[in-house]
C-alpha cells in the first residue's frame, strides 16, 4: 500500500475566517503561530520544515524572517497591501509572492465614500447629539456640508479608487486623480501634481497603497493647499500622511474635516485624533466584512493551493 504525500507544512500567522482555515487544514499542515504565546520561537523552530507562510498584508514577513527559512516557497498574504514585505528580497530568494485583490476592492470603496459623507454630514456628531438626549431638549446641531456636487481628487486610481470614483459620479461629483502615471482607461481627468490636486478638490480622498518612496505623501504643503474647507479621507496606508501636520492643522481648524481608517501607528493612534470634534476614526475596518473576509482567507488559500499543484497563484506580486 502505497503512504500517501506528506502534506505541505503552512505557517499561519493571522487567524482567518473559520472557511479559509477548514480549506487549508485540509489540504495542508497547518502551524498556528497567531495563537502562540511565543511566535518568533515557534517560527525558528519550523524553519527547517515550512514551505508557505499565510500571514496578513499588515503583519506580512520581515527579510530577517524570510532568511531564517530553507524550505519555503511561497509567501501568501491575506490582504492587498504589501508595504511589509520586501519583493525584491523575496524574489531575489526565488519566493512568490500572493496577495488577495479584487475580492475587498466594493468594501474598501464602500468605506471611503461611508467616510466621506460621514465627515461631510457629521452623522457620528450627530448620533451622540441625540443620545446625549440634546434634541430633546430642543436644542439643534449645527448644519453640516453636502456630499452631493463636490469636487473629489483622488489619490490613487487603482481597483479601489476607481470604484470609490463610480460611486462619486451617482452623487454628482466632479472627480480628478493623481497617480503615478495617467491612465489611458477612465473618464476623469488627470493632476499629475499632488498639491494642486487638494488646492483643487473639496475632498481629497487617499486610495493608494505605500511604498518606502510615499511615506507621507500627503505633507503639510499639500494639507495647507486643502484649506479651511477641505476633507480628507484616508482609506489607503496611515503612512501617506504626515498625521503630526494633519492634527496641527485639525486643531487650528485649518481643515474642515477628516475621515480615517488607517493610521501611522495603529492600532496605538495618536491620542490628540481622540479629543477632536472633526474627525471620523475606524480601526482599520475597510475590508471587515463577512463575506469580504470570507472571500480573502478563501482566496489566500487558494493560492498555496495552485503554488504546491504545480500551478501559478491567480495574484502574484512577483510577476513570472
Amino acid at each position: 500500500m502505497t503512504t500517501p504525500a506528506p502534506k505541505p507544512e503552512v505557517l499561519l500567522l493571522q487567524r482567518i475566517a473559520d472557511v479559509g482555515i477548514e480549506r487549508l487544514e485540509t489540504h495542508f499542515d497547518v502551524i498556528h503561530l497567531w495563537d502562540s504565546p511565543d511566535p518568533d520561537r515557534d517560527m525558528q523552530y519550523h524553519a527547517e520544515t515550512a514551505r508557505g507562510v499565510l500571514t496578513g498584508a499588515n503583519i506580512g514577513l520581515t527579510p530577517q524572517q524570510v532568511d531564517r527559512f530553507h524550505k519555503l516557497e511561497i509567501i501568501s498574504l491575506h490582504g492587498v497591501g504589501l508595504d511589509r514585505v520586501d519583493i525584491d528580497h523575496a524574489k531575489h530568494q526565488g519566493l512568490r509572492i500572493a496577495y488577495t485583490p479584487d475580492v475587498l476592492t466594493a468594501d474598501v470603496a464602500d468605506m471611503g465614500f461611508g467616510l466621506m459623507m460621514s465627515t461631510l454630514r457629521r452623522l457620528p456628531q450627530g448620533h451622540n447629539f441625540v443620545m446625549a438626549g440634546h434634541w430633546a431638549e430642543g436644542k439643534q446641531p449645527p448644519l453640516t456640508r453636502s456630499l452631493t456636487g463636490k469636487r473629489l481628487g483622488i489619490l490613487g486610481l487603482g481597483r479601489i479608487g476607481q470604484a470609490i470614483a463610480a460611486r462619486a459620479e451617482a452623487f454628482g461629483m466632479e472627480i480628478t486623480y493623481t497617480n503615478r502615471s495617467r491612465r489611458t482607461d477612465v473618464p476623469y481627468a488627470y493632476e499629475p501634481d499632488l498639491q494642486r490636486l487638494a488646492d483643487w478638490c473639496d475632498v481629497l480622498m487617499v486610495a493608494a497603497a505605500s511604498s518606502p518612496d510615499m511615506q507621507a505623501l500627503v505633507d503639510d504643503s499639500v494639507l495647507a493647499a486643502l484649506g479651511s474647507e477641505g476633507v480628507i479621507v484616508n482609506v489607503g496606508r496611515g503612512v501617506l500622511i504626515d498625521e503630526d501636520a494633519l492634527i496641527t492643522r485639525l486643531e487650528r481648524g485649518e481643515l474642515l474635516g477628516a475621515g480615517l481608517d488607517v493610521f501611522a501607528n495603529e492600532p496605538h493612534i495618536n491620542d490628540a485624533l481622540l479629543t477632536l470634534d472633526n474627525v471620523v476614526l475606524s480601526a482599520h475596518r475597510a475590508s471587515a466584512t463577512v463575506e469580504t473576509r470570507n472571500a480573502m482567507a478563501i482566496q489566500s488559500v487558494e493560492h498555496l493551493q495552485q503554488h504546491f499543484a504545480g500551478s501559478k497563484p491567480t495574484h502574484l506580486a512577483t510577476p513570472e
